[in-house]
């Protein structure tokens, strides 16, 4: 629980905006903790026909579908044949109740507002978000519009959101994050996040990620099989959904 904790306090020719929705996208992450060589975690995000398709690659293989023009995520565990559809408004409200009760918590006020991050930018692709508990080191790189990099961060903010309602973690520092690749016109290259715990320990977790345009043969396939248990599988409601992982 603690491991996919951390990884879920991560986590994706030139072309005018009028034409994303016709623009194959690919972003393969990989997630380490500490200085390990090894990933502890890996996702695979597709975007395809204005949808998004987020896969996590490990023991309990768990697909996220992202719908804005439903207005709402579709949460499928494909081991357990389950799903749970989730509207975008429902997560609204949950991260103004996570504000609300974060803001009563005097010892990680530093999660209560995105405000409390101050921003340096090292260069035009490397900037550090921090406080003196928290530190986000961000590498990016330059998409071939910032209308993408707006798009991913539409994606990343939504993804941010559901993974507070699963993990009970507050999303804000996040989405300062988010903001400002979005301001910056970046896509992510690598990001390392440095916590000093109560015990003055510090947490590290660090993540890369791959962009490509090109969906491949095998994505494909993903797709086809997530859009196929989205529509078969047995739907539940949220809460028990989570209750079943």
């Amino acid at each position: 629980m603690i491991l996919r904790l951390l990884v879920a306090l991560f986590l994706l020719p030139v072309m005018p905006l009028s034409l994303w929705g016709q623009q194959d996208f690919r972003m393969e992450t990989e997630v380490f903790q500490g200085s390990a060589k090894n990933p502890v975690a890996r996702h695979l995000l597709l975007y395809k026909d204005g949808l998004f398709y987020n896969f996590r690659q490990s023991e309990t293989a768990e697909v996220t579908i992202l719908d804005l023009k439903e207005s709402r995520l579709i949460l499928v565990n494909v081991e357990k044949k389950i799903k749970s559809t989730v509207s975008t408004k429902y997560l609204e409200n949950s991260m103004a109740s996570i504000r609300t009760h974060m803001s009563s918590k005097v010892e990680r006020s530093d999660w209560n507002s995105p405000t409390r991050l101050s921003v340096e930018k090292k260069t035009a692709t490397e900037i550090t978000l921090s406080n003196p508990s928290l530190t986000y080191e961000i590498s990016g790189i330059r998409p071939l519009s910032e209308e993408l990099a707006e798009k991913y961060r539409q994606f990343s903010d939504w993804h941010t959101r559901i993974n507070a309602v699963q993990f009970q973690i507050a999303p804000f520092a996040r989405y300062q994050l988010n903001d400002q690749l979005a301001a910056e016109g970046l896509f992510p290259k690598q990001i390392q996040r440095v916590e000093i715990l109560p015990n003055n320990q510090k947490q590290i977790v660090r993540s890369t990620h791959l962009v490509d345009y090109k969906i491949l043969s095998t994505d494909s396939k993903r797709i086809s099989s997530a859009n196929n248990y989205a529509a078969s599988f047995r739907e539940m409601k949220l809460s028990e959904y989570l209750q079943q992982k």
